[in-house]
């Protein structure tokens, strides 16, 4: 049933990120933060398949010359979250609101 649903959700309009965050529910990772970890590659992906929509994107974005969408999510992923502050982020997540 799981797997049925996630298949369902880039169909639904959550997306590929989102998806991507569910295959790794089971890890007791939070959610949100699997979303945003996923996102560059998954923007990355549609710049190739469609790139209309992608330049609209970054048109609306604050973007410095010559990066992406997918650049930015990752900047901000880099500043926010470096790989030992993400791991203490999730065990503070898990163990205040259990599971994620």
């Amino acid at each position: 049933m799981m797997a049925a649903m996630q298949a369902m959700m880039p169909l639904k309009g959550l997306g590929p990120a989102h998806a991507l965050a569910g295959t790794f529910s089971d890890q007791n990772l939070h959610h949100g933060m699997m979303v945003t970890i996923s996102m560059p590659a998954v923007l990355r992906m549609h710049a190739r398949r469609i790139p209309e929509r992608m330049k609209m994107m970054a048109e609306a974005f604050p973007l410095r010359t010559g990066q992406t969408p997918a650049d930015a999510v990752a900047d901000m992923n880099k500043r926010g979250f470096n790989g030992a502050k993400l791991l203490q982020s999730a065990k503070d997540l898990i163990a205040k609101h259990g599971k994620a």
